[in-house]
């Protein structure tokens, strides 16, 4: 017969408890988008990727508080580039609807507007939209 070490069971029980603690506490869950971590004022450029060109479109001041949101360019060739709305956020993703009417003889695409995977990286904000051809993002960060 084989005899049961009560003491060893214990702590095999105890080390697997201990592993399965320290893998849930090693996640990293401060880069989790949510609507209240976005507040704040943050000052940035945007950037346009393509398949050959990554083109820095402007700078930009954006604030963002209470499910509003505002932002404007402060150097682009592109002055009707503001826009102001609601947004929303969505696993980490946010959705942003401008309520500006723009004019037609510029890039739309520069304008926060629409979807956008969202990451935070300390005390910047990175906003992206677009595919693998072409994308727009929002380095900002949080003044």
């Amino acid at each position: 017969m084989y005899k049961i070490d009560i003491m060893k069971s214990y702590n095999l029980v105890a080390l697997l408890f201990f592993a399965v603690m320290v893998s849930n506490c090693s996640k990293d869950k401060t880069n989790l988008v949510t609507e209240q971590k976005l507040w704040g004022n943050y000052t940035g450029w945007v950037v346009s990727d393509g398949i050959e060109t990554t083109t820095i479109i402007g700078n930009v001041s954006v604030q963002i508080s209470g499910g509003n949101y505002q932002s404007a360019f402060t150097s682009s060739p592109f002055p009707t580039g503001s826009s102001k709305g609601s947004f929303t956020v969505n696993n980490n993703q946010v959705i942003f609807v401008d309520s500006l009417a723009h004019t037609a003889n510029f890039d739309w695409g520069v304008l926060l507007n629409g979807t956008y995977a969202a990451q935070f990286k300390g005390d910047s904000l990175i906003l992206i939209k677009g595919d693998k051809l072409h994308s727009y993002a929002y380095r900002l960060k949080k003044q």
